[in-house]
């Protein structure tokens, strides 16, 4: 019965109404993070998805990055300025999660990012990484599931 009330008030196109619908969703999520916090981050991640797709936004990447072990590198500026210069056609915020993650993981053997050598291999890698022929999803999307499944699991 529920479901066909919020449809009601969904098609009913009342924004009064569809503001108390929003209202009684916060309050049954809120009592759902009290007692199980697994099918609250999984509202929590069906939210975000609805509003942002299924790609990182600046604040999940600088959260993601700010929690990086060994430490992360480089900043947002710095990794942007690296897609423009060289043309990337990677999405900047996702090359500013994929260059430190891969600098975190893999320093040893890409390097420091300090020469111009290194900084190539950390490009490449980049690119390698986010258009992986692989995959029947676009890099974007592969990063946020990356991070959904493996990393935050």
């Amino acid at each position: 019965m529920h479901r066909e009330r919020i449809n009601q008030i969904i098609n009913s196109s009342d924004n009064a109404k569809i503001k108390q619908l929003g209202e009684i969703t916060a309050e049954a999520i809120d009592i759902i993070k009290e007692y199980n916090d697994y099918d609250y981050e999984d509202l929590e991640d069906e939210l975000y998805e609805i509003v942002e797709g299924k790609k990182i936004d600046r604040k999940m990447a600088d959260e993601w990055v700010a929690s990086m072990k060994p430490e992360a590198k480089w900043t947002y500026e710095q990794v942007n300025n690296v897609v423009s210069s060289n043309n990337l056609d990677i999405r900047p915020v996702d090359a500013y999660v994929i260059f430190n993650m891969l600098y975190t993981d893999m320093q040893n053997s890409l390097g420091s990012g300090d020469t111009e050598d290194s900084m190539q291999r950390y490009i490449n890698g980049a690119k390698d990484w986010y258009f992986d022929e692989d995959l029947k999803i676009d890099g974007a999307e592969k990063l946020y599931r990356y991070r959904k499944y493996i990393v935050y699991i």
